[in-house]
């Protein structure tokens, strides 16, 4: 009697993610020279503090929109004070929400 392993579906990695961040320099005229740094690769998932850091939005404000379920997350864990992890692509449709209604994050 042979024993045969289950065969999973091949799935394709997710496309890499890329920040290309902004460089500020303060030029001795007293001038700025903004330029672009070195990219990045980035994660597909964000946690709130870094929800917090691209949105202007706080912290309590973001879990409650999660626990809502206005803003698509995942815990790590099934327990309420898991680590919550976000979609990137949330950050982009809360800011487009944001500029459709009129407010500045």
């Amino acid at each position: 009697m042979s024993i045969t392993k289950p065969i999973m579906p091949a799935t394709t990695p997710p496309e890499p993610a890329f920040r290309v961040p902004v460089i500020k320099m303060r030029q001795p005229d007293g001038s700025l020279l903004v330029k672009a740094g070195r990219p990045e690769v980035v994660d597909g998932e964000v946690t709130i503090a870094e929800f917090h850091r691209e949105t202007k939005v706080s912290k309590r404000y973001i879990a409650e929109l999660c626990e809502q379920g206005h803003i698509k997350h995942r815990r790590l864990s099934p327990k309420k004070d898991s680590k919550i992890l976000i979609p990137r692509s949330e950050i982009d449709r809360y800011l487009n929400l944001q500029d459709d209604q009129g407010y500045t994050a």
